[in-house]
């Protein structure tokens, strides 16, 4: 494994960080939800009723972490079997790594839509751009 390879394992154990830290402070949240009588724990067996906001933030974040990033995941896992890898891949796996951070800090926070839509966005054609270069590479080698 070469430098640039290993520099495109930093961003993939980033996004990784990201999914367990999230998962961490929702269950977190969760926790203190039912333990400050917030929510009843029957409210976790079908996830209905009324919920405190950051309980719903965590836990929609949480959730988001396996939705686009999955594409983020087999892209980087292709990137590898392929032997693809770029300084265009890597710069743009950071950057797409950075607008998940960015999203989900304003998620769990703020929760300021706009904002929060606009570094979905980013990230999301920050993806598309990689993939497009993906194809691109592989169909026209």
């Amino acid at each position: 494994m070469d430098n640039l390879d290993k520099a495109l394992l930093l961003p993939l154990l980033a996004q990784i960080a990201l999914t367990f830290v999230i998962g961490l402070l929702a269950f977190k949240a969760r926790f203190t939800a039912v333990k400050q009588g917030k929510v009843a724990l029957s409210y976790f067996k079908h996830n209905r009723g009324k919920s405190p906001e950051t309980m719903l933030a965590y836990g929609d974040n949480y959730q988001n972490q396996f939705e686009l990033p999955v594409l983020f995941y087999l892209l980087i896992s292709l990137l590898f079997i392929t032997e693809q890898n770029s300084l265009f891949f890597t710069l743009g796996a950071w950057v797409f790594v950075i607008s998940r951070i960015l999203h989900a800090y304003i998620h769990v926070t703020s929760n300021a839509i706009m904002p929060r839509m606009q570094s979905f966005v980013f990230g999301f054609l920050t993806l598309l751009t990689l993939w497009i270069g993906f194809a691109l590479v592989n169909l026209l080698s």
